[in-house]
């Protein structure tokens, strides 16, 4: 009985050891990347030094502070939206300021991945990690970064000197979350310059200043600059969506050491007797074991690689067909249904608010929550348009799209995105902040340009076939069925100062003409 007992207690913790040690191999990759706390900075949105300075409606979500500077000039006509207040040189702008003080040392401190000195960021496509510039860094153009189906994945930029985007350049997300922007930041030797109409993401931490050219925008994102000035011109700041997350979980490597430390005295506790020899022969065993299946591995493996590369292609548009499929009936009832007879709706969503106004919205009531597709992004090439879809449901016989930002919304009961039949995709003309939406240009699609929906690695192409304007009761004509897969894009045209309304609806009707 003493040697079962032995035996039993050998066994657990050869399995044990072994079982943690591959652990540990598998994980421990190469995950370097991670997102410094922020302390009370997440509640700011821009923060200065010396001062803060704006020049037209700039809008601010989030606390705006100066610290030891105690200068905060044109506000308004900028506006900070509550609960956002302005901080100047006062103890919460103070604390804020070491507060940046310890991230900015915090991302210094992190080891590089990849450095891309010399290399302009714009055209690149990068996934998680660290990447560094021993001087300046550029961007022209659209820096992607797939964060690989991690909304908790983290980008770390560590520049030397000088970050300067080019005007109407833009950082896109894709593969990610609505909060994938939160866990980006860019560590900033001495000043960061974003050109006229940038659309740009992320955490700025400036060594000096941050200037923010006409019609700039962070969203989601912080300006924080540690010496010198922030100066605005009519753009967006808002670090809304960052407010309350959480710190992502560091490295595996290092999760798996903490784990490692603690479960070591448990493993060394365990009392083995000098008589008892059946460890070695099991660890023989095993290495045995071990070295059978890699030799196995060896003759195979040829044989495997060739396989993939003969049935990726069709698997990968075969997956992606299947967790459509997968995910739209958990999304609602409705949700893989591509006929008219479904839509209760009296009129077309209203996807436009006052231009060049402010219209502060209410917190999202949970029943009108949006639904997280999951990896589907909306492409315009023609309009420079790159935006994430996600799911509206009906409430109270009504889409409410209020809160849709630069986010395109489908609209529950037309056709799921991809799927043959109608799917309605809905965008702002002008956003809550009486900005451009991401549909503003809607109007100027011609016959034969592209719309192209991203799902799941897939890209599916369609064409514009018809371009119309129609009243908001119109529903009948826009929410039709199709017997192939069309998308309708809608927003709204006409505003009227007034009645505080949009008068019509600009219609969008393209076909798919190629899937790949």
């Amino acid at each position: 009985m003493h040697k079962l007992k032995y035996l039993t207690i050998a066994i657990i913790l050869v399995t044990t050891l072994i079982l943690v040690s591959l652990s540990y191999h598998v994980f421990a990759s190469p995950l370097a990347a991670i997102a410094p706390g922020l302390g009370t900075d997440k509640s700011f949105a821009v923060l200065g030094a010396s001062t803060v300075t704006n020049t037209g409606p700039t809008v601010v979500h989030g606390n705006l502070g100066v610290w030891p500077g105690t200068a905060v000039t044109g506000f308004p006509p900028g506006i900070v939206v509550p609960p956002g207040t302005i901080h100047a040189s006062d103890a919460v702008a103070h604390q804020a300021q070491n507060d940046v003080i310890t991230a900015y040392n915090a991302l210094t401190s992190q080891a590089c991945d990849v450095n891309l000195t010399g290399q302009d960021l714009g055209g690149l496509t990068l996934t998680p990690g660290v990447y560094c510039f021993d001087s300046s860094a550029g961007l022209t153009g659209r820096l992607t970064l797939n964060a690989q189906g991690n909304p908790n994945s983290v980008f770390v930029f560590l520049i030397g000197s000088t970050l300067t985007t080019a005007s109407n350049s833009s950082v896109l997300i894709t593969n990610g979350g609505s909060t994938t922007a939160c866990n980006l930041f860019w560590q900033v030797g001495s000043s960061a310059t974003l050109g006229t109409t940038t659309a740009f993401q992320g955490n700025i931490l400036a060594l000096a200043s941050i200037t923010l050219n006409t019609g700039a925008d962070i969203v989601p994102g912080r300006a924080l600059a540690r010496n010198g000035a922030v100066t605005m011109d009519t753009n967006n700041i808002s670090m809304e969506s960052c407010a309350s997350q959480a710190t992502p979980r560091p490295a595996t490597k290092t999760a798996m050491a903490a784990t490692l430390s603690v479960i070591a005295p448990t493993l060394t506790s365990i009392a083995l007797t000098p008589s008892q020899t059946i460890l070695p022969a099991t660890q023989t065993a095993i290495a045995t074991q071990q070295t059978g299946i890699a030799a196995t591995h060896t003759v195979i493996a040829p044989s495997l690689t060739a396989l993939a590369a003969t049935i990726a292609p069709s698997l990968t548009a075969k997956a992606a067909t299947q967790t459509a499929t997968a995910l739209a009936p958990s999304l609602t009832e409705k949700a893989a249904t591509s006929g008219a007879a479904n839509i209760t709706p009296a009129v077309l969503p209203n996807t436009g608010f006052a231009p060049q106004h402010v219209t502060v919205l209410s917190a999202q009531p949970a029943e009108k929550a949006y639904v997280d597709l999951g990896y589907i992004w909306l492409e315009i090439p023609r309009l420079k348009v790159q935006v994430p879809i996600v799911g509206v449901p009906q409430t109270d016989g009504d889409w409410d799209v209020s809160w849709l930002g630069d986010q395109a919304g489908w609209l529950y009961g037309t056709a799921f995105p991809t799927f043959n039949g109608n799917s309605v995709l809905t965008g702002h003309v002008y956003n809550s902040y009486g900005k451009p939406g991401p549909f503003v240009g809607l109007s100027g699609l011609w016959w034969g340009d592209k719309v192209i929906v991203h799902a799941w690695g897939v890209q599916y192409t369609y064409e514009v076939r018809q371009v119309t304007l129609v009243g908001p009761g119109a529903i009948s004509s826009v929410i039709k069925h199709e017997q192939i897969p069309w998308v309708t894009l809608v927003t709204c045209s006409g505003y009227n100062e007034a009645s505080n309304s949009y008068k019509f609806r600009v219609v969008v009707q393209a076909v798919l003409v190629e899937v790949k």
